[in-house]
């Protein structure tokens, strides 16, 4: 009888063991990730990319916008020491006669503020010559000055690109100061 109590208590205990073992041994894992899974973060890495590649061209935008304004305040300075040596501004050369104006960044032909060949500020008044960082149809530098005042007086505008909408997307500024949010860059009294 004790060998038979023996034998039972031992054959419990390994059935015991063997469930035991068959639970947490050999239990089948799975080893990766369910297509469901995967297609959850795929689904969240690109809306994350989204929002960051958004963010990513506002700021560049915006960053060209300040560049753009530190190559004007460059450009200002020298037109300020021309006018001081010379008595009056460069005279645009952009139209079908030098002072029609007004010279743009995009059209930097010789003679230009914009040009490096001829440039009446390059290298006297400016160690480099200055253009948009983009230079398209919708952004560059403008340059004019006011034919009928002896070119004593200019305006100088940029095309924000980071404006929110068309209706204040230019920034001028004049000789006797300056203004922004603009919807286009203002002609001067009498040019």
């Amino acid at each position: 009888m004790v060998k038979k109590a023996v034998y039972l208590e031992f054959r419990v205990f390994a059935w015991q063991v063997k469930g035991w073992y068959n639970i947490f041994m050999k239990q089948e894992y799975s080893r990766g990730f369910t297509l469901v899974e995967m297609l959850i973060v795929i689904t969240i890495i690109g809306i994350l990319s989204g929002i960051g590649l958004v963010h990513y061209q506002n700021v560049r935008a915006a960053a060209r916008d300040a560049r753009r304004k530190s190559d004007l305040a460059y450009i200002r300075l020298a037109l300020a020491l021309y006018e001081e040596d010379n008595g009056s501004y460069p005279i645009p050369v952009a139209g079908t006669t030098p002072g029609d104006g007004p010279d743009k960044s995009t059209d930097a032909s010789d003679g230009t503020i914009f040009s490096k060949n001829n440039n009446p500020l390059y290298p006297s008044y400016l160690s480099t010559f200055f253009i948009d960082p983009a230079n398209d149809e919708k952004n560059y530098y403008q340059y004019d000055t006011n034919q009928n005042n002896e070119h004593k007086d200019y305006v100088l505008c940029i095309h924000k690109e980071s404006a929110t909408s068309e209706d204040n997307s230019w920034i001028a500024f004049f000789s006797m100061g300056g203004a922004e949010n603009l919807q286009s860059c203002p002609n001067l009294p009498g040019s």
